[in-house]
């Protein structure tokens, strides 16, 4: 047997009972109304939803500012809906606490009120339909018993959640479908986003290369004028110009055949490339 004790559970509320329901087991609901015009569902359901349309062995509507207790079932396969019972002068005051008692029997569904029997809802679907509780907002809720229910192996009590939405059914081969979307926003880019890419490489490799050249010109004429003597005539100051104009001019002809040989050859890796 199996038994559990929930206290002030969030409302509204939904759980799995701890056991399947049988001959004395019993679901105690003890709570407070606060305003006269609220309501209150109890309802033994066989899908753990918020808003059940559907399969409910037992619904109670508990109104205390009618004074009445009214209980009736819901069932998909039914070919008639269910008629409705109602308790009158319903002894549930706004205001005081109340314990409401579900007592499976022989004959159907035993209410009892503040201990004492009320009514007994006699069964319209199996018993072993019961497998949730539901109880709406609309009073406060001091504790949920479950009292002598049968041990399963497998169900255990949950708080109240939101109905989870419908399951999809898998797709086959899921990564396939994976790989392909990766491989969409893996695609490489353009090619001639590339070529402009490469092109721009070999533009600066060529500077680096040309580079070294002017300044190993700047640092030999620098080199030049500190061998010379610190005075010369004319004759050799002319000499030294002329002798380092002509080193300048032969390094910035090489830099140039270099510059233009690294452009033919970029311009022709980049035609290749189309």
């Amino acid at each position: 047997m199996n038994q559990l004790q929930i206290f002030t559970p969030i409302l509204p509320y939904v759980g799995h009972l701890p056991g399947e329901l049988r001959y004395g087991s019993r679901i105690k609901v003890r709570g407070h109304f606060r305003e006269p015009e609220n309501i209150v569902h109890i309802i033994l359901q066989k899908e753990a939803l918020l808003n059940p349309q559907d399969d409910l062995p037992l619904y109670i509507t508990i109104h205390p500012g009618r004074k009445e207790i009214i209980r009736n079932h819901l069932c998909s396969d039914c070919s008639t809906g269910g008629q409705e019972e109602r308790v009158d002068n319903c002894p549930i005051e706004c205001g005081q606490d109340f314990e409401l008692t579900i007592a499976p029997t022989s004959v159907g569904y035993e209410i009892l009120l503040h201990g004492s029997a009320l009514h007994t809802f006699s069964y319209r679907t199996p018993l072993a339909a019961a497998r949730y509780l539901f109880v709406s907002s609309g009073c406060v809720i001091f504790a949920i018993n479950f009292e002598n229910l049968n041990e399963t192996a497998s169900d255990h009590p949950h708080q109240p959640q939101q109905p989870t939405p419908p399951l999809q059914a898998p797709q086959l081969y899921p990564m396939l479908e994976q790989h392909h979307k990766q491989r969409q926003t893996q695609q490489p880019r353009p090619h001639h986003h590339q070529h402009h890419h490469h092109s721009n490489n070999n533009l600066r490799e060529l500077v680096l290369q040309v580079l070294p050249l002017v300044q190993l010109a700047a640092s030999q004429l620098q080199a030049n004028a500190n061998s010379a003597p610190a005075r010369i005539n004319d004759a050799n100051i002319l000499t030294a110009c002329s002798m380092g104009l002509m080193r300048l001019f032969r390094f910035l002809t090489i830099a140039c055949v270099f510059g233009y040989v690294g452009y033919v050859f970029s311009r022709n890796i980049g035609i290749s490339w189309k």
